[in-house]
């Protein structure tokens, strides 16, 4: 599965394609992105349990509804370990413009492991940050 992102760069919209994991595909069809975001921050790494219905079920008291019902449609009567996606997560975040070194911190990396995730998925930085170079100043290369 395929979500389709689109960002606006100097005035022009871009089409980024961002592969979805197979373990996020049933939430992503269900539920907004950054609710599924949300819950793999809280919860990465955690096994559980999984009702067959999410009506008035734990999960559902815990998580939301929204996450609960998806949950349940695709697992339901099993366990279920939520991924941590960092190349994704990465990925979408970078794609949102925020700076590195938040996105390391989300991702409970060091900025140098944030880099080299990023490169490695061939994601581009956000070009409109601010530069901290001084236009009076001559380039030396």
């Amino acid at each position: 599965m395929v979500h389709f992102l689109t960002e606006s760069a100097e005035n022009r919209e871009i089409l980024v394609m961002v592969p979805v994991p197979e373990s996020l595909a049933c939430l992503l069809d269900e539920v907004d992105e950054d609710v599924v975001l949300a819950f793999i921050e809280g919860t990465q790494g955690q096994r559980i349990s999984v009702p067959k219905k999410s009506e008035g079920s734990r999960l559902a008291a815990v998580y939301g509804e929204a996450i609960a019902r998806a949950l349940c449609r695709a697992w339901g009567g099993d366990k279920y370990v939520v991924p941590s996606c960092r190349a994704w997560r990465a990925r979408k975040y970078a794609d949102r413009g925020l700076p590195v070194s938040d996105i390391a911190a989300r991702l409970g990396l060091t900025r140098g492991g944030t880099y080299d995730l990023l490169n490695r998925s061939g994601t581009q930085l956000c070009q409109n940050r601010r530069s901290w170079q001084d236009d009076r100043q001559i380039s030396l290369f």
